[in-house]
């Protein structure tokens, strides 16, 4: 545990809950553009049961039943939240070579941890989502990787959400149009998002602005619009840890399988030491987990 050795009648909880909540007001976020549902649980775990959902609909001739169709739920899996925390302590003899106040420094470095912690657990979705749960990937309902050509299908062999694309113009329209391809688990067309995001590490910021924002085709001297373009958001993720992967998620937040479930917020801690008369530990916690409840609606390009 990291220690620092200062202390100050400031550190008092309201006066780190203020330092705290003019942090979260200042702080930029990545992360909340990548969740699509943000939800609260006091559960041990959450069951998740995907639903497959019905066969088309089929002509009933007078006179006779309207046929029976199964309704299934093909996956179901249990998640659970983890505990993330971070603290220090501080020795009631250090008050006295305090002489700069930096007592209130280590509470901002502390919610940096924090938030930083918060940004790779959602940047990590798609940073592990090629590998399956079991190898360590994300969470999945299905139990595969969130971008596999493995997908299972009821009697139709399986689906994917990702092809080995590097970020460019051509490849980029592929991507849309694979997307929008995308079936449901009896095989029928899924009704999707009509916007994506097109989520991109920093190193491909310029290009993926430059390939979005052109009126006509970019990179190329075909002077054709620019199509895909209209349907699409930059949105550049700094925790993503591959300079060449990419990614489409829905812009219509309705559409978005990713999801965070939080069980305890961001909570103080305030503890005396009682085997070191005047010292103190302060610190923070909290509780949530994120997964992707389906595969449908992202899709992610790893062209290494």
């Amino acid at each position: 545990m990291a220690r620092l050795i200062t202390t100050d009648v400031t550190l008092a909880r309201k006066g780190i809950d203020r330092i705290v909540e003019l942090y979260q007001k200042e702080r930029p976020t990545h992360y909340t553009k990548l969740i699509g549902k943000m939800m609260n649980s006091t559960q041990a775990f959450e069951r998740f049961k995907a639903m497959s959902g019905f066969p088309e609909s089929v002509i009933v001739p007078e006179g006779t039943d309207v046929p029976v169709a199964d309704f299934e739920t093909p996956f179901q899996r249990d998640f659970t939240v983890i505990a993330r925390g971070i603290g220090y302590e501080v020795t009631a003899q250090a008050r006295y070579t305090d002489l700069y106040n930096v007592i209130k420094k280590p509470t901002q470095l502390m919610m940096d941890a924090l938030y930083d912690s918060r940004e790779q657990s959602a940047a990590n979705l798609l940073n592990l989502g090629f590998t399956a749960p079991s190898s360590g990937g994300t969470w999945t309902v299905d139990n595969f990787a969130l971008f596999t050509a493995a997908h299972p299908l009821k009697g139709l062999g399986s689906a994917g959400n990702t092809a080995a694309l590097s970020l460019g113009i051509l490849n980029l329209e592929t991507a849309v149009q694979a997307a929008g391809k995308t079936v449901d688990y009896m095989g029928k067309i899924w009704q999707g998002p009509k916007r994506w995001m097109l989520v991109v590490p920093t190193e491909l910021d310029i290009l993926a602005h430059r390939l979005v924002q052109s009126i006509a085709l970019p990179t190329t001297n075909d002077n054709d619009k620019n199509v895909v373009g209209s349907r699409l958001e930059v949105v550049v993720n700094p925790y993503l840890t591959d300079t060449n992967n990419w990614f489409l998620i829905p812009a219509e937040e309705r559409y978005n399988p990713l999801f965070r479930i939080t069980r305890q917020a961001l909570t103080s801690i305030e503890d005396k030491l009682v085997r070191r008369p005047g010292d103190m530990f302060y610190g923070r916690w909290e509780e949530y987990g994120d997964g992707a409840e389906e595969w449908r609606g992202t899709y992610g390009c790893n062209p290494s």
